[in-house]
């Protein structure tokens, strides 16, 4: 069985990929989303994304509903505490 590749320029619209799309971003895009991140301050997901950025673990973390969420660190092995 042969595997096909399809290349193209560019700027050609590829139907098969959808490659070349390209959609304009809404002018309010970035202050809505610096006023949700300004409104999750404090919230445990916020400071989820932060240990996670600074490389910190976690074994506690929860989620909203109170069950636990994963270790920021994406590469941690070790156990969630009982």
């Amino acid at each position: 069985m042969t595997k096909r590749v399809y290349a193209g320029s560019a700027g050609a619209f590829d139907e098969r990929r959808n490659t070349s799309r390209v959609f304009a971003v809404p002018p309010d895009a970035l202050p809505n989303a610096l006023r949700i991140l300004e409104a999750g301050r404090g919230q445990p997901w916020y400071a989820w994304i932060v240990k996670r950025a600074r490389g910190e673990h976690d074994h506690a973390a929860a989620r909203a509903d109170g069950s636990r969420a994963a270790c920021p660190v994406q590469t941690c092995t070790e156990p969630l505490d009982p």
